[in-house]
């Protein structure tokens, strides 16, 4: 009975979920909410959603200007080319097993290739990276999340500080010390021991993996 008490305390305690939530109504004006979210959303891997509830991932980040949100995308595709399909291209390196380059293709598109293997018949087997934008009106966006693991990880760690402080003050001597403050159990006291001191990097782990959640709502 004692261990599960124990054990429902430090489930609810370090899967607090951690978040942050900006609306318009946070900022003095519209384009301060937008700066603020353009500063934040650069680079990351965007989870994005319509008023419709539907949602995609844009994976390198997201500008909004003229109440347009642009997101960026890049698309990983294994191809094999041939001679015709391939406008220019230009290498890099000079190890022939494992080349790189950047590919303009006929219909217009760019590439970055990776794992080339070039063929007898001047075909041409890569891992092609597009970079892919699109734009959707903010009337049309719901809100934008993103997700922080260090973020998470420094939260996570600041609340294994009051767990452990909890642990040895209301824990400690209402289940596992008699009424003169003696452990009943030279075992559970060592246990006791090292959760109190581990709580902040178990916090830290579990945190770090669900990370700090930031949102940002355009239409809530």
């Amino acid at each position: 009975m004692k261990s599960n008490y124990l054990i429902s305390v430090v489930i609810s305690i370090l899967f607090i979920s951690c978040s942050s939530t900006y609306t318009l109504s946070d900022f003095t004006s519209k384009d301060k909410f937008y700066e603020d979210f353009n500063k934040s959303a650069g680079g990351k891997i965007l989870r994005i959603t319509t008023v419709n509830d539907s949602s995609f991932t844009a994976n390198q980040g997201a500008n909004v200007s003229n109440d347009s949100l642009t997101f960026f995308t890049i698309v990983r595709k294994e191809v094999k080319l041939s001679k015709t399909d391939i406008k220019d291209i230009k290498y890099y390196g000079t190890d022939m097993s494992d080349l790189s380059a950047t590919i303009l293709l006929n219909n217009g598109d760019t590439a970055t290739a990776k794992k080339i293997n070039l063929g007898t018949d001047s075909s041409i087997s890569a891992v092609l990276f597009f970079s892919k934008n699109g734009i959707l009106p903010v009337l049309k966006l719901k809100e934008v999340s993103y997700i922080n693991h260090p973020m998470g990880i420094f939260m996570g760690f600041l609340i294994g500080i009051p767990a452990g402080l909890f642990t040895d003050i209301i824990i400690r001597p209402a289940f596992f010390e008699d009424s003169k403050g003696n452990p009943v159990s030279n075992t559970s006291d060592k246990i006791l021991n090292s959760v109190s001191i581990l709580y902040p990097v178990i916090g830290g782990i579990i945190m770090g993996e669900k990370g700090f959640i930031y949102t940002y709502k355009f239409n809530p």
